[in-house]
């Protein structure tokens, strides 16, 4: 391998930073309502398990498909 290529590999193990801006050790300050659990819960079937879904329901459709 060339050099260059050696230290494309090389570079993002030595990059490597923790961000440490996400992690909270407090409790939140306003705790989230059951409506917005279910807002939240409702968005999340609709948008990935939804399409999933259908396209599992439709597979002998595609297989038949010339």
């Amino acid at each position: 391998m060339s050099a260059s290529l050696t230290r494309l590999f090389r570079i993002p193990s030595l990059a490597q930073v923790t961000a440490r801006r996400g992690i909270a050790s407090k409790p939140a300050r306003s705790p989230m309502s059951s409506t917005e659990s279910m807002i939240g819960f409702t968005t999340f079937v609709v948008c990935f398990l939804a399409p999933s879904g259908w396209v599992l329901s439709n597979m002998e459709a595609y297989k038949k498909r010339d």
